[in-house]
């Protein structure tokens, strides 16, 4: 399995990226030996102007009013998103991400740098949380895989004993029909 297809498996693909976009991971995996900085650089501007716009659009309802509608959908898509792979965990780090974005952006001078100080801090704890929540998925593939090669290995073992068996017994009828053949001579 190539790197974007098992990052994609494990993170939930497209269902994050109106909130993400593809983050650096995915398209360095896309990228491959393609990847450089400026290609990275560009394709982060890319990504950080997509998301402008879906943010905006998403808004829009309750900026123009209608707040209610505004957290009942909200409410509906946290929903479907937490029942993604990793989806909960995903969903507090990318509501960390946004909220202390605001924070520096609204916050000055000193609420702008105690905000990203805090920023720094959680989004060490998000990466965290996803590479342990990442690990145990590979560490439970592994346990998988390894219960697969047991068991056919156990089938393996078995065939060869229900083949040695097979053998032992043709050769007793082999014998046996031999014996039969002397005593009729």
């Amino acid at each position: 399995m190539d790197a974007a297809a098992f990052f994609a498996c494990l993170f939930g693909s497209e269902m994050f990226d109106h909130l993400v976009g593809e983050l650096a991971l995915a398209t360095v995996a896309r990228l491959g030996d393609d990847a450089d900085a400026a290609g990275l650089k560009h394709a982060q501007l890319q990504r950080v102007q997509q998301l402008s716009v879906f943010m905006a659009a998403l808004l829009r309802r309750f900026v123009e009013g209608d707040s209610e509608g505004f957290r009942l959908a909200m409410q509906q898509e946290a929903q479907r998103l937490a029942a993604a792979s990793f989806g909960v965990t995903l969903l507090h780090c990318i509501g960390a991400v946004y909220s202390s974005n605001a924070d520096i952006y609204l916050g000055g001078l000193l609420g702008g740098t105690i905000a990203r100080v805090r920023q720094g801090t959680e989004t060490l704890r998000c990466h965290l949380n996803v590479a342990g929540a990442a690990l145990k998925v590979l560490a439970h593939q592994e346990k998988v895989e390894a219960f697969d090669r047991d068991c056919e290995q156990q089938k393996q073992v078995q065939q060869q004993q229900q083949q040695q068996v097979h053998s032992q017994e043709t050769d007793q009828k082999q014998q046996a029909c031999a014996g039969d053949t002397q005593l009729q001579q």
